[in-house]
């Protein structure tokens, strides 16, 4: 019985984890236009309408002494409203946002930051019908790196991404 189980468990978190990759491997319709949408902009994915409404970039620092944060490249600070348009509540998580780069090497939030930026937590959030969660999202990306667009999605969501340009 328990070797059934752990067969189950297994075979589960494979298809888990195929269709993530597969989600992360295309570009979504996300704009009027069928292709992605600019800072201050809506893009859909999923249950969630999601806004852009500010990009920092070379951010040095969160947390004041002896709680601080500091990237090994640069943060790039991504604000974000994530406006739930289903019919039932959904999760926003900021570990769900991958900053892509011109190069398409992904980037994920740091975690460490975020808690920081977030004044004691991450933006981890469940999000009714209608209403809006919104943050920072820090990412420590190197020096070199030179950020395209960002990838946003529900915390369980399967469909594609909305993709936001991060610059003009």
């Amino acid at each position: 019985m328990l070797a059934v189980l752990a067969i189950l468990l297994a075979v589960g978190c494979t298809v888990l984890v195929n269709t993530l990759v597969e989600r992360r491997d295309g570009v979504s319709d996300v704009g009027a236009d069928g292709g992605p949408v600019g800072v201050g902009e809506p893009a859909v994915s999923g249950g969630f309408e999601f806004t852009v409404t500010q990009v920092q970039d070379d951010v040095e620092s969160f947390g004041d002494a002896p709680f601080t944060s500091e990237p090994s490249g640069r943060y790039l600070v991504v604000s974000v409203q994530a406006r739930n348009v289903g019919e039932e509540p959904e999760y926003f998580a900021s570990t769900d946002a991958r900053v892509i780069g011109v190069d398409g090497k992904e980037y994920s939030a740091d975690e460490s930051a975020s808690v920081l930026a977030e004044e004691g937590g991450t933006l981890f959030e469940e999000v009714n019908p209608g209403s809006v969660a919104e943050g920072r999202i820090p990412f420590d990306l190197p020096r070199s790196a030179d950020p395209e667009r960002i990838e946003l999605s529900g915390w369980t969501s399967y469909d594609d991404p909305a993709v936001i340009l991060l610059s003009d």
